[in-house]
């Protein structure tokens, strides 16, 4: 599927349903849900699925007509555009087609603001649907809805990007949580030595529908995306298509193997969260920009390996706080009543150290990968090679995968 195309929608006037596209009709085109308005019965989506479901033939998993597609666009801008708004920015790819993933990246795209239409859970799909399940363009592990592996990396390109990550995220700063780690002192850098992708559908299906749904209120409030350090990984950050328009990060959180495992089958849990260190901001989810502070709260086995997990995070819309002794009531009160996502404690101000970013509903995180690392330290210092055990675990993908 692509977005470049010649193929243009002009002139398109927001109080006529009665338009042509490419000579095709909206009402010969779509299928769309009949309503009533002030005046007239009008064609109105109420969803992007319902619009997906127009576009599509009856027994095509796919959209392969971009005529339909054309003409439903029109009817979809006369819906939900205020602006006054005449062309498209971008129409698929004529010779291409478009699964429900693509289309909703296509509706983004055209600032197309409308609720997915995805059922509370991926079982919840209609059967003649389950094909259209919004997997990830990089997905490889089974398209199935109880898909829950955890698989090992061995692209070199993506083991490049991931020790950029680490690399870019560095930050040779001490603050006193190094000291549970049993070394008082900072690394000179960070090696990673092998890791696994987590693919974990029904947490991913969970995180996808969150995500548009921040996207949604990140718009409409004209809210403001927040760079981080792990933005710097650029080619790592294109690869897994992050959304800037809903503040959407790659972030650690350091921990130890068996609750990374434990993570990664069955999501953060909200009454664990802060039970580690305590919690600062609030209890919540907690995550680093910097690999340094992660670090902080990773243990290291016998053998000297270190984990952390690579989280994608969709922040929205953003709590900032650089107070030394924060009043956690008043953030939290502050939070629900701005209708925020994320609190950003920002102790580079108060501290001069690193930022935290505090996430208070589970939906907001996935994890993307586990990471097994190296602390670096001047030359002369012991460190062993790769546990047998861990080599072991992580040769096949890590599985509780049943059928449909």
């Amino acid at each position: 599927m692509g977005c470049a195309s010649s193929m243009a929608v002009q002139d398109i006037s927001c109080h006529s349903h009665s338009r042509v596209v490419d000579a095709i009709m909206i009402e010969d085109a779509v299928d769309g849900v009949m309503v009533e308005d002030q005046h007239e019965t009008v064609r109105k989506f109420r969803t992007l699925m319902d619009a997906f479901r127009a576009c599509k033939s009856s027994d095509d998993d796919v959209i392969t007509d971009v005529k339909k597609v054309a003409a439903v666009a029109v009817q979809l801008l006369s819906d939900v555009d205020a602006t006054g708004r005449t062309q498209l920015f971008a129409l698929p790819d004529i010779k291409g087609s478009m699964n429900f993933h693509e289309f909703v990246s296509w509706a983004k795209e055209n600032d197309i603001d409308l609720p997915l239409g995805l059922p509370a859970t991926p079982q919840g799909m209609p059967g003649d649907m389950r094909s259209c399940l919004p997997f990830p363009a990089d997905w490889t592990g089974p398209r199935r809805m109880r898909c829950n592996e955890r698989i090992m990396v061995e692209d070199s390109a993506v083991l490049s990007e991931l020790q950029t990550l680490l690399d870019v995220s560095y930050k040779k700063i001490w603050t006193r949580d190094r000291k549970a780690t049993g070394i008082n002192r900072v690394p000179d850098g960070y090696k990673l030595e092998y890791a696994l992708r987590n693919q974990n559908f029904e947490s991913w299906y969970s995180y996808y529908k969150k995500r548009h749904e921040l996207t949604r209120q990140f718009n409409q409030a004209n809210s403001q995306t927040v760079p981080v350090l792990t933005g710097d990984a650029e080619k790592l950050v294109k690869r897994h298509d992050l959304q800037d328009r809903c503040n959407e990060w790659l972030m650690f959180h350091g921990t130890d193997a068996g609750a990374a495992e434990s993570i990664c089958n069955s999501g953060f849990k909200m009454d664990l969260a802060g039970s580690n260190r305590g919690s600062l901001y609030g209890r919540g989810m907690y995550c680093a920009e910097s690999i340094t502070k992660a670090d902080e709260y990773a243990q290291s086995d016998a053998d000297d390996f270190c984990c952390t997990l690579v989280c994608r995070v969709a922040g929205g819309k953003i709590l900032s706080n650089d107070e030394d002794v924060p009043d956690t009531a008043k953030l939290q009160k502050t939070m629900q009543t701005q209708g925020l996502h994320t609190i950003l404690g920002d102790r580079t101000k108060a501290k001069n150290t690193y930022r935290e970013f505090v996430i208070f509903d589970v939906e907001q995180i996935y994890v993307e990968y586990v990471l097994f690392y190296r602390r670096m330290f001047p030359a002369g210092t012991s460190l062993s090679s790769p546990p047998g055990a861990l080599r072991i675990a992580a040769a096949s993908p890590v599985s509780s995968t049943t059928a449909n």
